[in-house]
């Protein structure tokens, strides 16, 4: 995945994030927001990349825990 790419589209919001009903079920018990989940699509770093998929490591603001999310993008058409 070409995370600088995905990150500057998420970022200027030229691409729209969807979340799984279990990402807002495990953030929720985490106390995590849709604000942190979007900071981390943005700014993450890749701990682990699989072509269309990367997992995706970052940090709270407020208290810096740890937290990952799993992204994935495919270009339309493909």
């Amino acid at each position: 995945m070409d995370i600088v790419l995905v990150s500057r589209l998420v970022s200027q919001r030229r691409i729209a994030l969807r979340f799984s009903d279990h990402a807002f079920i495990e953030a929720h018990k985490d106390g995590l927001t849709t604000v942190d989940l979007r900071a981390a699509c943005e700014h993450g770093e890749v701990i682990e990349d699989y072509g269309a998929r990367a997992l995706l490591l970052h940090f709270t603001a407020d208290d810096q825990l740890p937290y990952h999310v799993v992204l994935e993008y495919g270009e339309r058409g493909r």
